[in-house]
């Protein structure tokens, strides 16, 4: 879950933004450099503006058929990208669709795609890019999953780090995700257009994809 980041929350960050002070686990045990994560170039971080846009993005795509978690990921320079959790490709197109409609041009919005199947021996069941090039292996997998959650790569997370990563985007990384869903009963766990925390195994995988191999 998102929990309390060991860095200046005053620091600046793409178009005016705040961080909030919460991080994709920063307090959990990293098994390429065996420590845990501090600096913010190598967390993924909520900040106000990716709150917002999470929240109004998924207000506007108000999902139907159980809904879903969408995420929002912005750059180090100001670069976009929308993901949603799940392997439905109507509600990733009226997500981007409700992302473009909401933030017309000219701004741009990117649109992160699903995680393909790894062929790879030992490698995890997705092909799960990390900043270093070297893709999530299967020993790293299992370290991630977490019972009663999402099998990694699933997520909005992973899928916005894997194509920022793919694009060459600086970090660090500002990412929010929020519940979109157009009607449910008033004592589900989550509201229409929430932001909501990480799950327990993108805690554990968020910051994997992003360690450079050495500890802080």
């Amino acid at each position: 879950m998102f929990v309390r980041a060991l860095f200046n929350t005053s620091c600046p960050v793409p178009q005016g933004s705040k961080y909030t002070g919460l991080t994709y686990g920063n307090d959990t045990h990293c098994p390429r450099c065996n420590s845990t994560h501090a600096l913010i170039t190598k967390l993924a971080a909520e900040t106000d503006k990716a709150n917002l846009m999470a929240s109004k993005i998924a207000a506007a795509a108000s999902l139907t058929q159980g809904g879903a978690m969408l995420g929002v990921l912005i750059s180090a320079t100001g670069q976009i990208a929308v993901a949603t959790s799940g392997t439905d490709a109507g509600k990733a197109t009226r997500v981007i669709n409700a992302a473009r409609a909401t933030y017309p041009h000219p701004t741009v919005i990117n649109q992160a795609p699903d995680l393909v199947a790894s062929t790879t021996a030992g490698h995890a069941a997705l092909q799960i890019a990390t900043i270093m090039g070297h893709p999530v292996t299967l020993a790293e997998e299992g370290h991630c999953s977490t019972v009663g959650t999402a099998t990694p790569g699933n997520c909005a997370a992973p899928k916005l780090i894997a194509y920022a990563i793919s694009q060459g985007w600086p970090t660090p990384y500002a990412m929010s995700e929020a519940w979109s869903r157009a009607s449910q009963n008033a004592t589900f766990k989550f509201a229409q257009s929430e932001p909501i925390e990480s799950c327990n195994t993108c805690c554990k995988l968020v910051p994997l994809m992003l360690c450079t191999g050495v500890a802080g």
